[in-house]
């Protein structure tokens, strides 16, 4: 999963920052790619991404959960956006730097305008509202007699 390759803790080595990179900038430009095909993935998220290595020592992104995918005709900026969103609550290990980065790869940017920078914020304040959402879930559900720690876990994990 894509959660594996980044260690939450301590200082990161010169050579897991430059697999952080490539990771974070082929990463983006599969995600472009996805969505100029017109798919739209409901549920994206760093659990339902596999990442593989091709032949010749490149990534590879494989998604999963494929019943959560649909075909619009025609891939709207707020579906994006969505995704986008979904995405940005990855390990804490992703800097502000990192996300920036994302973003400027995803749209083909040198530079940020003052529009850009609004859209990362509306993708910074929906992400953070799926977080805060999500460990309310967690919460309610921890504090539930009737749901034991296996039961937890395995709702957890989806």
């Amino acid at each position: 999963m894509l959660r594996s390759y980044f260690r939450v803790s301590g200082r990161l080595t010169r050579e897991e920052v430059l697999q952080k990179r490539e990771l974070i900038r082929e990463g983006a430009r599969a995600l472009r790619k996805f969505h100029a095909k017109q798919i739209y993935h409901k549920d994206l998220s760093a659990k339902n991404l596999l990442v593989g290595h091709t032949n010749s020592g490149g990534l590879c992104f494989y998604c999963v959960d494929t019943d959560s995918i649909q075909f619009p005709r025609r891939l709207s900026l707020r579906r994006r956006i969505k995704n986008l969103a979904q995405l940005n609550g990855l390990p804490a290990c992703i800097t502000t730097a990192d996300r920036v980065s994302f973003y400027k790869e995803y749209f083909g940017l040198q530079r940020l305008t003052l529009k850009d920078k609004h859209v990362i914020r509306v993708i910074r304040q929906l992400s953070l509202s799926r977080m805060k959402h999500a460990r309310r879930i967690d919460a309610r559900l921890r504090r539930n007699p009737a749901i034991d720690q296996k039961t937890y876990e395995d709702i957890a994990s989806l």
